[in-house]
């Protein structure tokens, strides 16, 4: 979960921003405007556009899902990006994240069952700074870690920005910063 997003990202989510007002033509240039196909590249993506502003997008590839779902408004921005797509890290993906959608915090949650957090080579919990290349720093102010139901994880972390720097290297860093998958 991402929180207070910078206010030319959060642009992009308001239907008078886009050419074409129709939905359909609305969430595809949203989807592309923002940077979220990047994300999924190669996904089959359903993204719908709300006005007068919001956006919400589901994408499958290889069996795994993604979604996104934004509310752009500055005084209560917010966005979500969740996924089933198992990695033995979630660094890139989590920078190419923040990167997208520039927040002021956000909130990781890794869930799973014991075997496949086990998996995880680098629990981006356990981080206490996360950098975004060309963007900025995180630092972490809590986190949490808890077994329920049997074997199932979940860990958790807030973090706020430390520092901004020039947005213009943020997608050159999504193209060099691809994805490994397990």
């Amino acid at each position: 979960m991402m929180f207070d997003m910078a206010p030319e990202v959060a642009s992009h989510f308001y239907m008078e921003s886009c050419p074409d007002k129709e939905d359909a033509a609305a969430a595809k240039y949203m989807t592309a405007a923002s940077g979220i196909d990047n994300l999924v590249p190669g996904a089959i993506i359903d993204d719908r556009a709300f006005d007068p502003c919001g956006y919400s997008m589901n994408a499958i590839l290889y069996g795994s899902y993604t979604t996104v779902h934004i509310t752009p408004e500055q005084e209560c921005s917010y966005a979500s990006f969740e996924t089933s797509t198992p990695l033995t890290s979630y660094s890139a993906l989590i920078n190419n994240v923040l990167s997208t959608f520039r927040p002021m915090r956000v909130v990781v949650t890794l869930t799973g069952d014991a075997e496949g957090i086990a998996q995880v080579v680098e629990n981006p919990i356990d981080n206490k700074t996360i950098h975004v290349p060309g963007f900025a720093a995180y630092n972490r102010s809590s986190a949490s870690f808890t077994k329920v139901e049997g074997d199932c994880v979940v860990s958790m972390g807030n973090w706020e920005i430390s520092a901004a720097h020039d947005p213009s290297e943020l997608r050159e860093h999504r193209k060099t910063n691809r994805i490994q998958s397990i």
